[in-house]
C-alpha cells in the first residue's frame, strides 16, 4: 500500500517513525482496542527493523489525542538522538556471551562496541571472525541493540569491524570506523599545529551521515 512505501522510505531515510490513525471517533472502544493489535502486528511483520513502532489512535477533526501524538513524536525525536555509552555497550556484550545465544565457532565473537553516531543510533562492533556474520546474525544484534537500550520506532544501524585486523593496524583504526553508513571514509578534521603547520586530530573527528 502506499502507506507501507511511506513507511519504508522513512526507515530508509534513517528517521524515526511514528503512526496516526485518523477518524477513530468513529470507532467503539472495542473496535480500537481491536485495531490497535492488528496495526501493532501488522507493523511487526512488514516493519521488523524498528521493532515495536508507535501508534497514536486520533481525530484531527476533534481534536483527539493530537497533543499525545505532538507528544509521542518528541519522544521518538528524542530516541533517534539518543546516545548509549560505551560502558553500557560493553556490558551488553558480557550478557550476550553469558546467554551464549549465536555465541559459538560458527559465529562472530564480539569484543568491543561502541557508538560512532545519532540520528539514527549507529554502532560499531569489533569482533573475531566478522567473516561470519550473516543477515540473521545482523538481525540478532540490531534486535537485541534495540531492545537492551529501549530504541524502538527508530532504524538501528549495526557495522561490524575485524578485531585482529584493527590491532593490526592501529594506527587507521579510528579512520577505518568513521566511514559512514554506505562504507564512504570520512576524513578527521584537520588541527592547527604551533608550528603553523597541520595535522589530523587523533581525536574527536563525529561520524557523519550523508
Amino acid at each position: 500500500s502506499q502507506d507501507l512505501i511511506i513507511a519504508n522510505e522513512v526507515i530508509t531515510g534513517g528517521k524515526a517513525l511514528v503512526i496516526a490513525v485518523n477518524k477513530t471517533d468513529l470507532l467503539t472502544k472495542g473496535e480500537i482496542k481491536t485495531l490497535i493489535r492488528d496495526q501493532s502486528a501488522a507493523l511487526g511483520s512488514k516493519l521488523p527493523q524498528l521493532g515495536e513502532c508507535p501508534v497514536v489512535m486520533i481525530s484531527a477533526e476533534k481534536g483527539a489525542n493530537v497533543s499525545l501524538l505532538v507528544d509521542t513524536v518528541l519522544t521518538s525525536h528524542d530516541t533517534w538522538r539518543s546516545r548509549v555509552s560505551t560502558t553500557e555497550l560493553m556490558r551488553w556484550i558480557t550478557d550476550l556471551k553469558r546467554i551464549g545465544k549465536m555465541s559459538g565457532q560458527a559465529h562472530p565473537n564480539p569484543k568491543f562496541a561502541r557508538q560512532v553516531d545519532t540520528g539514527p543510533p549507529t554502532f560499531v562492533i569489533l569482533c573475531s571472525r566478522a567473516k561470519k556474520s550473516t543477515a540473521s546474525y545482523m538481525a540478532f544484534l540490531t534486535n537485541s541493540l534495540r531492545t537492551t537500550f529501549n530504541l524502538h520506532g527508530v532504524p538501528v544501524r549495526v557495522l561490524l569491524r575485524d578485531a585482529s585486523a584493527a590491532a593490526r593496524q592501529s594506527g587507521t583504526a579510528e579512520v577505518k570506523e568513521r566511514r559512514d553508513f554506505r562504507g564512504k571514509y570520512l576524513a578527521a578534521p584537520k588541527t592547527k599545529r604551533e608550528d603553523g603547520g597541520q595535522e589530523r586530530a587523533s581525536e574527536g573527528a563525529s561520524f557523519q551521515s550523508r
